[in-house]
């Protein structure tokens, strides 16, 4: 990664931190299973929770761990 993928991702990752605390990615039932939406961008899986959010928040864990490991 060159130039400004190095500062880009890192900023990625603490804007997805930052989501995660703003957003409920408990589960809600009432949202199994919902088709990609403007409240739902990827949709919703078998538990109500937000596909995009989980997705966001994976990203930015595996970023921090491999910070840690470089």
């Amino acid at each position: 990664m060159r130039g400004r993928g190095r500062v880009l991702l890192p900023l990625l990752s603490l804007l997805a931190l930052w989501l995660l605390s703003q957003i409920r990615v408990s589960t809600d039932i009432s949202t199994v299973l919902v088709r990609p939406s403007w409240a739902h961008w990827l949709g919703t899986d078998s538990l109500g929770r937000d596909v995009a959010v989980r997705s966001i928040g994976g990203f930015s864990y595996t970023l921090v761990q491999t910070l840690v490991v470089f």
